[in-house]
């Protein structure tokens, strides 16, 4: 079956100016990034915060504005389309945000802020026929009885139970591309199997796109077809995630791997620990921008950018020294040597 491209990011940039006593510096969020996704796809976007996972996924629902490329959805470029002519898509393009507590009006009552998009939206012909659809998807994702949290404020919910509501608000609306940025990350573990089982379930009926951003590569391998390694804004790796989580190329992917804990002893896995934290994205570094982190970084590291190349089918990476064949390979069947 041929691949029906739904969302894509062409050469997607993103710079922010923040000013400081020492003058102004150019944050660069995403920089340079490419990506597609297909009709019932799901893309696992990870790396550490402060990668640029969330600001591209904003831009790609055009939440903020590219300071160059451009986003087609559907079919259709909306980089510049006019809001007039956005609203109307945006029912179709729906954001599951990380913190749900900032994005309910504390004041109004829970099931009155999940009605009102299917009225704005057409998708309700009266408020009584909304309620009805909102106490329906509350009861059937387990915030039961519906009829007594549609009555109640958002601080009356614990972060599991508004968490729910979120993806309910998003999924209320029936959209077709849905950005789920670390929706589980503030939540106890026997809390995300519930919301990983709610955000799967609904892209398997309702065949859509989905875009997971997250920092946790366990996670990401539960809902994700392919698998996305953003780093410093620019991605990486990339590639069908049985692969890149089994057998990455790129030193980083490894490193984050590396920090999985494992409860069960395996076939060995390459261990790659990096130094420092990810440095400022208004100072990045030339060259590769691993390499002030990186164990195997080389003077060539250091002096040219890699650029993201297929290294094996559909499974590319931006490493002059990509790793072996398996996780567990050893660096010398790579070519690259510690440092």
């Amino acid at each position: 079956m041929p691949r029906r491209e739904l969302v894509a990011g062409e050469d997607l940039y993103k710079y922010f100016t923040r000013g400081g006593v020492l003058g102004k510096k150019l944050l660069r969020a995403v920089d340079g990034v490419s990506v597609t996704l297909a009709r019932g796809e799901s893309l696992g976007l990870v790396g550490e915060s402060g990668s640029g996972k969330s600001t591209l996924g904003r831009l790609l629902l055009r939440l903020l504005e590219p300071t160059r490329g451009r986003v087609v959805f559907d079919g259709v470029e909306i980089t510049s389309l006019p809001e007039s002519r956005l609203r109307r898509l945006r029912r179709r393009m729906q954001l599951i945000p990380q913190d749900p507590y900032a994005s309910f009006n504390p004041l109004l009552p829970l099931g009155e802020q999940l009605a009102e998009p299917l009225l704005v939206h057409g998708l309700a012909e009266s408020e009584a026929a909304a309620r009805r659809r909102v106490v329906e998807a509350l009861e059937e994702a387990g915030l039961s009885p519906g009829d007594e949290f549609y009555r109640r404020r958002p601080h009356q919910l614990s972060g599991g139970q508004l968490q729910r509501a979120a993806i309910i608000r998003a999924f209320l609306l029936e959209p077709d591309f849905v950005v789920a940025d670390e929706p589980t990350s503030s939540l106890d573990v026997s809390v995300r199997a519930g919301i990983l089982r709610m955000i799967r379930d609904y892209k398997e009926k309702r065949g859509g796109a989905l875009l997971f951003i997250t920092h946790d590569l366990a996670t990401a391998r539960l809902v994700s077809d392919r698998i996305a390694v953003m780093y410093l804004g620019k991605i990486v790796e990339e590639g069908p995630a049985s692969r890149v989580l089994g057998a990455p190329f790129h030193p980083y992917t490894a490193a984050l791997l590396t920090a999985i804990p494992r409860l069960r002893r395996r076939r060995p896995r390459l261990r790659v620990e990096l130094r420092g934290d990810i440095p400022d994205p208004s100072q990045v570094p030339a060259g590769c921008r691993l390499h002030p982190r990186c164990p195997y970084a080389t003077e060539l590291c250091r002096s040219r950018e890699p650029p993201l190349r297929e290294l094996a089918p559909g499974h590319r990476a931006a490493c002059h020294y990509p790793l072996g064949p398996q996780a567990g390979g050893a660096m010398e069947d790579s070519g690259a040597q510690p440092k």
